[in-house]
């Protein structure tokens, strides 16, 4: 089974680097395009939490990851462990103008 998905949103949440015992860890978290949107938190591990220094909220974006699960305790765990996010040039991340704004017409 290959566990090496991709799904593609725009950004919504970038956590804060977390130093663990033993790692770096960096969470995110994209809205899917669907008409019911979708929620999805990634996480970056080790040398991997740099690539969201090139990444801003609302940047539209390609996720690249692997599913991971684990049993501690006698429970079950489930993380999406990104390695590469592309960001899609071709998007519109900037804020739509409001087109009834009397003030967003001036030239200056």
């Amino acid at each position: 089974m290959s566990n090496q998905l991709s799904v593609k949103g725009k950004v919504v949440h970038i956590g804060q680097l977390q130093k663990l015992e033993k790692i770096t860890k960096r969470e995110f978290v994209i809205e899917t395009p669907e008409t019911y949107a979708q929620m999805v938190k990634f996480e970056l591990i080790g040398d991997k939490t740099e690539i969201l220094d090139s990444v801003s909220l609302g940047m539209e974006v390609d996720v690249f990851f692997n599913l991971r699960g684990r049993k501690w305790n006698e429970n079950y765990y489930t993380s999406l462990q990104a390695w590469r996010v592309v960001v899609d040039s071709n998007a519109d991340t900037k804020p739509k103008e409001n087109a009834n704004d009397p003030i967003g017409d001036l030239p200056f």
